[in-house]
């Protein structure tokens, strides 16, 4: 709406063309830099393209690749300089077990800087010097508890996908257990290549998804395919973020439970639902494609977010001969590459990723980088497994029945 939009946090004038990264299909000089990558990560055909004039006889120039291309999906993880500790680790982890899609959306001129010196990839969302600060903002210009953070990564989901880009947005204190290709969590079966959308658990918040389902979505891990469905729901889950008080998990799970009913298999982790007509007529949803939206709900163990008490130390020694599941695997550290993913013993008919294996673990902390990174070190030094027996299921957990109010005799 227009009333939110104005309120987001600015680019800087200087650095617009960076914040509104070009479609991948518009006409823009094959040399020219990608405007949401830093050059050093530019593909290596880059670095032959001559720059003095062209000649007749000069062979034709191989047209670069682009970094975002249409249709492709791409891993963000937002960050300030506060958090730059823990989004090193993160994005050197992505790097070491082979993902080229992961890029840091920087929210301060610091973090951009240091991660642009660095190589990474690095897209620039940094907020105008001039957006107003409030009081207790943990980054400055983004609002107090990062109202104005949540509610301005669901407009970048929705531009993004609106440009046919797909998008996995995650935490940078997510710990990543393995890697799995992008086209096998994602098309890895015909359902998943029907999903719109795809979410980890979370814990109990928003209470009300929670009482109603048993379960929450996360948006610590969540992904979102570039369709108009998925345009509709962005936009049901934006009108909900209201200035000064947005929380985008609230808002999803709010627009899910609400707006289109979801209904849910436990069994296999999808649910669908229908956008109420009062709400599309609202939002000016006209397009009969974007009325429906189908979401997959992560099993538990495979994407783990929940509490320390929900973990529990082991000796590495003691998980030798286990098959490697829940129980079986010391979460937040890279398995053995001889693992792969054989065997598959759970998920649905014919599916190529373990879903009993965790992939993605955040344990729930305090939001302090200096905390977070502590953490991402004991996990290393330390095995940790899933010690919560409901956390090692792979079907969706049912709600917990409503106790009867006490009858006053």
């Amino acid at each position: 709406n227009a009333a939110a939009a104005a309120a987001a946090p600015q680019p800087k004038p200087t650095d617009a063309a960076q914040q509104q990264p070009q479609r991948p299909d518009t006409a823009a000089p094959p040399q020219t830099t990608p405007a949401d990558e830093t050059p050093a990560r530019l593909p290596a055909e880059a670095a032959a393209v001559p720059t003095g004039p062209a000649r007749s006889d000069d062979p034709p120039l191989k047209p670069l690749r682009p970094l975002n291309q249409k249709g492709q999906w791409k891993i963000v993880a937002f960050a300030s300089s506060n958090y730059l500790g823990i989004t090193k680790a993160w994005y050197e982890r992505l790097t070491n077990l082979g993902y080229t899609e992961h890029v840091v959306a920087a929210m301060d001129d610091e973090i951009f800087a240091a991660l642009a010196k660095l190589g990474y990839r690095v897209e620039d969302h940094v907020v105008s010097p001039t957006e107003a600060t409030e009081p207790g903002e943990p980054v400055r210009g983004w609002g107090r508890h990062l109202w104005k953070l949540w509610r301005y990564r669901l407009a970048y989901v929705n531009r993004q996908t609106q440009m046919g880009r797909n998008v996995f947005l995650v935490d940078v204190d997510t710990m990543w257990n393995r890697k799995v290709e992008l086209r096998d969590l994602f098309d890895g079966t015909p359902d998943d290549s029907s999903a719109d959308v795809f979410f980890s658990q979370g814990t109990v918040y928003p209470h009300d998804a929670f009482d109603a389902w048993g379960f929450v979505g996360c948006m610590g891990s969540v992904a979102f395919r570039a369709t108009p469905r998925t345009s509709a729901l962005l936009k049901a889950a934006m009108e909900d973020c209201k200035a000064g008080a947005c929380d985008d998990q609230v808002a999803m799970n709010g627009a899910l439970l609400r707006k289109y009913g979801m209904e849910w298999n436990r069994a296999t982790g999808f649910g669908h639902g229908a956008l109420a007509e009062p709400v599309a007529n609202r939002l000016k949803v006209t397009d009969p494609n974007a009325m429906n939206i189908r979401v997959r709900v992560w099993p538990k163990p495979f994407a783990f977010r929940s509490f320390m008490k929900d973990v529990r130390r082991v000796e590495t020694a003691s998980l030798a001969g286990t098959a490697g599941g829940a129980s079986g695997v010391c979460l937040g550290q890279v398995e053995p590459a001889a693992l792969g993913e054989a065997p598959i013993t759970t998920g649905p008919k014919g599916a190529v990723v373990d879903y009993a294996r965790p992939f993605i673990v955040a344990p729930l902390l305090d939001k302090d980088g200096d905390k977070k990174l502590e953490a991402w070190n004991k996990f290393q030094r330390l095995c940790f497994v899933i010690d919560t027996p409901e956390y090692r299921r792979t079907a969706l957990p049912q709600p917990t029945p409503a106790v009867p109010a006490a009858s006053h005799q």
